[in-house]
């Protein structure tokens, strides 16, 4: 349910990527992130895409403080939409040491139902 994310300065690549065959429908995400003191912030970006055409559903940039905080989204699977690829892409700015994310975790959950992890 979590990721430790390591990113090298001016660097830029994918974090994780995950399958999901989520059904139709309206669903929240959260997402917790943790930032280690003193340390620089990395900036993430995710994607959601229906695999087999279906185009893309959800793109979000993260909020990059170096604090902790807990960011919640609304997102939408259409109908058709059987199998999605969620993508998450790291990156860290010139001139920081080393960007480092903890406990990075994304949970969805039809509006109104208990979330499981992605």
């Amino acid at each position: 349910g979590s990721l430790d994310i390591v990113v090298a300065p001016e660097q830029t690549g994918l974090a994780a990527e995950r399958i999901t065959l989520l059904p139709p429908g309206a669903y929240a995400v959260r997402q917790a992130l943790a930032f280690p003191g003193g340390g620089d912030a990395a900036a993430l970006r995710w994607t959601a895409v229906c695999l087999g055409g279906g185009g893309e559903i959800w793109r979000h940039l993260a909020p990059v403080r170096p604090a902790r905080g807990t960011y919640r989204a609304q997102i939408s699977i259409p109908p058709g939409c059987g199998a999605q690829r969620w993508r998450l892409v790291a990156s860290a700015a010139e001139g920081v040491a080393q960007a480092r994310i903890l406990h990075f975790s994304i949970v969805g959950a039809p509006s109104g139902q208990p979330g499981t992890h992605f």
